[in-house]
């Protein structure tokens, strides 16, 4: 469990170093962030996809 929790830390911190250099993948991370948490929320609940 420590290790996966350090891995997340990792990817977390590189995530945070790559958007300070590019500001502009902000927008880019969100919108995949978003549509992937939608999915999630389609899937387990059961609703239909439009």
């Amino acid at each position: 469990m420590f290790l996966i929790s350090m891995f997340f830390l990792f990817a977390a911190t590189c995530l945070g170093g790559w958007l300070a250099f590019f500001p502009a993948g902000r927008e880019v991370v969100w919108g995949a962030t978003v549509g992937a948490a939608r999915r999630l929320a389609r899937r387990l609940t059961g609703a239909r996809q439009d």
